[in-house]
């Protein structure tokens, strides 16, 4: 019998294996310039589309959402985002018979909402949303364009690729006339099982010298999951007094421009299930849970579940897992967090 062994991480979006090849060292520097254009392409589409950044002025954009069930049924809400700056705005999700608001005012973050935890539909959501952020890659991110691929807009895009370690590798395609994002793509799950999710940016519309998409989409596999459609844009005049500011029920932190996110610095290895060693079984768990001001795992709980043992075998380690906590400059503040694990036999 072979030996079986667990392979969980933490995975932001866990992607396709891959070797890298030794280079010659004007291969190196062809490499190099490569990248900086691909990252100078990536930045310049987020700063192109981007209504929260620099060149952004104060809005208020309501957009419909569609949670589909399946291929063919969905459920409708709500979404909308109120900013005057990035020290004052405040957005709210209304779906069925949930509901969220979250925000930045009077030197404050919070949210609130009338569930103990983030679902996972939501989680996705915020991802798909924050697109010019996912464009902002880090320094150790190794970039190369990969050619062409149809894109959300159904024409040729430019595509590059986005590699951090051996596991993670993205795709980013933009669209080859006015370079703005049409497609993400973040494989995710157990390293040799991946999954693919596909977020799709299409219908661009001009609205004060940016570029913005009307209809977002994303695609789990080759399912619809979810998808967003503006129904207004307009500029934001006159906002209420105090409805920036925290209410009192929310759960709120210290906020700055430019925090920083938690990073993990212990690991608790999962026990894997003896039911799925008997059977073989694999399979991936998402969490959701706050990191707190020391760093301890806080409020997790089970958003996408695997089996039953395997959701418990997930959330005892994670459970022992320790961050360096997020930081507003020497302030430590609590962060909302998605946490992946996936179980596998080798």
């Amino acid at each position: 019998m072979s030996r079986s062994t667990i392979l969980a991480s933490f995975v932001a979006l866990a992607v396709l294996l891959g070797s890298v090849p030794l280079l010659s060292t004007a291969a190196r520097s062809g490499s190099e310039d490569e990248a900086e254009e691909a990252r100078a392409r990536l930045a310049a589409a987020a700063a192109r589309s981007d209504l929260t950044g620099e060149n952004g002025r104060p809005f208020v954009l309501r957009a419909r959402i569609w949670f589909w069930q399946d291929a063919s049924t969905s459920a409708a809400g709500t979404y909308t985002l109120t900013w005057a700056s990035k020290g004052e705005w405040r957005d709210e999700i209304v779906f069925r018979d949930f509901r969220q608001q979250r925000g930045v005012g009077a030197d404050r973050s919070w949210w609130r909402r009338n569930v103990a935890h983030k679902p996972l539909r939501i989680i996705q959501l915020e991802e798909l949303l924050d697109y010019p952020r996912r464009l902002d890659l880090a320094d150790d991110v190794k970039l190369k364009a990969i050619g062409q691929g149809e894109g959300a807009r159904e024409t040729v895009d430019e595509c590059f690729e986005a590699k951090s370690s051996r596991w993670t590798r993205d795709i980013f395609c933009l669209h080859p006339d006015d370079g703005v994002l049409t497609l993400g793509s973040y494989p995710t799950g157990h390293p040799a099982r991946l999954v693919a999710s596909r977020h799709e940016y299409a219908d661009y519309r001009p609205w004060n010298g940016l570029l913005v998409p009307y209809r977002i989409r994303f695609v789990e596999a080759t399912k619809p999951a979810l998808e967003i459609e503006v129904a207004e844009l307009s500029a934001l005049t006159d906002p209420e007094p105090g409805m920036f500011a925290p209410p009192d029920d929310a759960r709120s932190t210290p906020w700055c421009a430019d925090p920083t996110e938690p990073e993990r610095t212990a690991k608790v290895r999962p026990i894997y299930p003896e039911s799925a060693r008997k059977t073989r079984g694999e399979g991936t768990v998402t969490l959701y849970a706050v990191i707190g001001t020391e760093g301890q795992v806080l409020d997790a709980a089970v958003v996408r579940s695997a089996s039953p043992d395997f959701d418990r075998a997930a959330l005892d380690a994670v459970k022992g897992w320790r961050y360096r906590p997020a930081m507003c400059g020497d302030i430590p503040v609590e962060r909302e967090l998605s946490i992946v694990v996936s179980f596998g036999i080798e």
